[in-house]
């Protein structure tokens, strides 16, 4: 794990400065074992979309700069810097989504700002298998799947938001299988019309491939 304080909060174009302050402000930074929580569960989700390592670059407001903290991976600062930290760092606060991009070495670094990383330590549990997320509401469901759809999209970088989107699906149900996802009984029973998260056109074409793909599984 490393600690460092960038100072570029304040560089950023006028218009995103209070939405960076926003993102990247919390009453408390988490400590190490609270936010290795979450990031246990974005290694989990990293694999789930085909990554073989992910490591996660939790930031947060320090003064005029932004305090990055590292958990898991061996990338160091010269990798993160190839993976334009920076970049993601911006991303993430105008997105409002964990931000990511492929390293060399076929892993993935995820910025996640504080916001972020707050509402995901709320979500999280420990079980036997490692973290999982609860998941209670349609904002929920947006988050999990939004994060999934960018880790598909970085790891298969150029190979479109339809191709990200049935990853991401794919992974969604995969880590609900494992139990690293948790639906409410409420969102369990309309989960089916919620995902995928996106345009009724990919949402339709996704569901097509899929039942092609059980109906093939289970042909003798």
């Amino acid at each position: 794990m490393f600690a460092a304080v960038i100072a570029g909060l304040f560089s950023a174009p006028l218009f995103l400065i209070a939405r960076e302050i926003t993102m990247f402000s919390t009453r408390r930074p988490l400590e190490p074992g609270e936010a290795d929580v979450v990031a246990d569960w974005l290694r989990s989700a990293g694999a789930a979309v085909g990554a073989r390592s992910v490591t996660v670059l939790y930031a947060y407001r320090k003064g005029a700069g932004i305090q990055l903290v590292q958990l898991g991976g061996a990338t160091g600062q010269g990798e993160a810097e190839q993976g334009g930290l920076l970049g993601l760092i911006h991303r993430s606060a105008w997105t409002g989504l964990p931000s990511a991009a492929r390293t060399p070495s076929g892993g993935l670094l995820v910025a996640v700002p504080a916001r972020i990383m707050d509402t995901m330590y709320h979500m999280a549990g420990r079980g036997r298998e490692g973290s999982y997320l609860s998941l209670t509401s349609r904002s929920h469901v947006r988050l999990v799947y939004g994060t999934l759809r960018e880790m598909a999209d970085a790891l298969n970088r150029g190979a479109g938001r339809l191709y990200a989107a049935y990853i991401a699906t794919k992974a969604f149900t995969r880590l609900l299988v494992r139990g690293r996802i948790r639906l409410s009984p409420e969102l369990a029973a309309r989960v089916d019309s919620l995902m995928p998260v996106e345009p009724w056109w990919i949402r339709r074409r996704i569901r097509r491939q899929l039942m092609e793909e059980a109906a093939l599984a289970v042909q003798p």
